[in-house]
Parts: structure tokens; sequence; C-alpha cells
């Protein structure tokens, strides 16, 4: 059923001005880095996908290519998320990157809330887990744990960092969504660090508030 939203004309001029300044902070970051340079995160839900679609719209304007979308798979992805990514990626042409910590993904045989034992995982993985504190024998698939939502999302931004030689990337975060976010800026470099490449992490739409995205 086709749903009619009447937008006043002082709400759109206010929402045309949220996005220019989201668009000249994108600008930004293609004046400090190379289109290969950037990475961008998506996760298909609807502060992501409007940064992604501010970041068309200054390439579009620009002339230049899209750069390369990551998504993190943490093995229990809706059904409706794929296929919302799968009909824009096709319809706007992001050139994605489905990322996945496959090792850790094996280890629990792909199953939620299964074991995973260290020493079946790769080195890599080890180290990750020896940074963070974990010195346990074994411990639950569970990606919004701490164990798992550093080795199933902190290690693979990483590695997707180091495989594309991304140094900056673009995600869509929000003042208003969280506490911790009040002091974020648009850009925020991040030095060199075990197992951690250097790069700087681009926020475009820190100024949106939830009831602007509705």
């Amino acid at each position: 059923m086709a749903i009619n939203i009447t937008i006043s004309e002082k709400r759109k001029r206010q929402c045309s001005k949220l996005v220019e300044i989201s668009k000249a902070v994108v600008k930004d970051a293609f004046e400090k880095f190379k289109p290969e340079e950037i990475g961008i995160t998506w996760t298909g839900g609807k502060d992501s996908t409007l940064t992604l679609w501010i970041i068309r719209q200054v390439c579009e304007e620009k002339g230049v290519p899209l750069p390369k979308a990551m998504i993190i798979g943490e093995g229990d992805e809706f059904e409706e998320i794929e296929e919302f990514v799968k009909k824009f990626k096709k319809e706007w042409d992001v050139p994605l990157e489905i990322c996945r910590n496959d090792d850790v993904l094996k280890a629990a045989n792909y199953t939620l809330s299964a074991p995973v034992t260290v020493k079946d995982l790769d080195e890599r993985n080890r180290a990750e887990l020896k940074r963070i504190g974990f010195d346990g024998e074994e411990f639950p698939f569970e990606a919004e744990s701490q164990v798992g939502n550093h080795l199933m999302k902190t290690v693979v931004f990483n590695q997707f960092l180091e495989r594309n030689s991304i140094k900056g990337i673009i995600q869509g975060l929000r003042w208003d969504e969280h506490p911790a976010r009040f002091n974020d800026e648009y850009f925020e470099h991040k030095e060199m660090a075990h197992l951690v490449p250097e790069h700087t992490r681009i926020r475009p739409i820190l100024h949106f508030t939830e009831k602007d995205l509705w």
C-alpha cells in the first residue's frame, strides 16, 4: 500500500542543509585521500545507507568512482537486510566486499553459541585474543560478546583496511545515537598500533538526529 507523506518546504530546507554539511565533509575526505584510499562501512541500515547515498552524490558531482564499501558478515544476517543490500548494490553500482572472519565461523561450525576452541584458530585470531586480554581455552560463539565483537567486527574491520590499503574509512555514525559518541569528530586519525593499521575515521552524518532520519 502506498503511503503519501507531505513534507513542508521548511522541512525540505532543513534536510537539504543537513545533507550539504555532510557533503562538505565527504568532499574534504576526497581532498585528503584518493578514491582508492577511501573505504565505506555499510550495514544496510538507515544511517549507513544515508551515508552511502551522500557519498554517491558527491562522487557523481566530482566525477570520481565510488569507493569500495564493506559489509561485515557475522553469520546471522537477516534475509531482509541481505535483499536490501543486494538491491541497492546493483542499483547504485556499489563496489562491495562482504567481510567475515571465516576462521572463527568455521571453528564454531557456523552455529551461534557453539564453543570455539582457541587452539583451533589461526595465528592472527589467537594474537587478537591475546591483545584484548583473553586467556581462556575456549569461548561461546556470540557475535555481541566482548570476544565475539572483537573477532567478528573489529578484526574484520582492520583486515579490510589492511587488505585494501585504506587510509580513510567513512562511517555512518551520529552524535545522538549513544552518549559515547558526543565527543566524536568528523575526522579522527588513528595511529598505527599492534594489529591496527594507521587510518582516519570519517563521519559525515554526525549532526543528523534519529528524528532527521525518519
